[in-house]
């Protein structure tokens, strides 16, 4: 018995408040993580296990069947689209090492249409990135440093690599701060900087200026977020003793619920025209077994 993750997706309506009939995507019996969408909405990106390691696979939310995408002896993890919608940047840990990729791990960058992984940077185990959806905007990478109590923001081109730093925050938890880019690429929005669990900090990368947005009647501990597309609000993932949430919540603190559920849920995803949310549900998997004659 454990869990699995599997990727559902869901109509949103009402600018994002409501999310209606969402379905699971994915329908083998391995671990599936959303990550991003394919140009022009015509799927999904995810990373699973399937294979035995993780491999970065696409598929359409009308079929059952999804199709490979970068596969290789090594893990690839956190497919994201590149600002001009023209490559996927995803991560390659180096398999062999406890825990993987002790010493760093590599960002690489792979054409849509087709042909050779490309290297794009080097950064420290537990690093993250994202990218906004506008063309000719910088994406940004955040690593953690002295003792993964400070949080470092770089911005960096997908063909040039490292820029400079655009950002620094302290934080006071042991778990790693979870964040997300606004779509024009001028705002971080960051939960799971401090004790504070209702908590979400967005940054302005133009003048350093942060401000706090606290959820009311939220208790549980904010786990994932994420911008919407027209860059008003974010949906965000919480768990607690109790339930799990899935939520939309505004820039002015309103708070609308999606999803309500006992099983965890994580990294909520929208599509590029805010029609869709795809998102990971992380089910109890068990087998049953009859002995007969015995």
């Amino acid at each position: 018995m454990g869990l699995q993750s599997d990727v559902y997706v869901g109509e949103l309506e009402h600018n994002g408040a409501q999310l209606q009939s969402p379905h699971r995507v994915t329908l083998d019996e391995r671990n599936d993580f959303p990550s991003a969408w394919l140009p022009g909405d015509r799927g999904i990106l995810f990373y699973s296990d399937r294979n035995g390691n993780w491999d970065i696979f696409q598929q359409r939310i009308d079929q059952t069947v999804a199709q490979e995408f970068v596969l290789g002896p090594d893990e690839q993890r956190e497919p994201r689209l590149a600002p001009d919608g023209a490559a996927v940047l995803y991560w390659k840990y180096t398999t062999g090492s406890q825990p993987p990729a002790a010493s760093g791990i590599h960002l690489l960058r792979v054409p849509i249409a087709g042909g050779a992984p490309q290297p794009v940077l080097d950064a420290s185990a537990g690093a993250q990135f994202r990218c906004p959806s506008q063309p000719g905007r910088d994406c940004i990478l955040s690593e953690e440093k002295n003792g993964r109590r400070q949080l470092i923001f770089t911005a960096f081109e997908t063909v040039r690599g490292r820029k400079g730093e655009v950002a620094k925050m302290e934080h006071e938890t042991t778990a790693s701060p979870q964040w997300d880019l606004s779509p024009d690429g001028t705002k971080l929005a960051l939960v799971g900087l401090e004790d504070q669990k209702n908590h979400i900090r967005i940054v302005d990368l133009g003048s350093s200026s942060t401000r706090e947005l606290i959820v009311p009647l939220i208790s549980a501990q904010l786990l994932d977020i994420a911008w919407t597309r027209d860059g008003t609000g974010f949906f965000v993932s919480t768990s607690s003793a109790r339930e799990s949430l899935l939520l939309h919540i505004t820039l002015k603190g309103q708070v609308h619920e999606l999803w309500k559920g006992h099983s965890p849920l994580s990294t909520p995803v929208p599509s590029p025209d805010g029609k869709h949310l795809a998102f990971a549900i992380s089910s109890q998997n068990s087998n049953a077994w009859m002995l007969e004659f015995f």
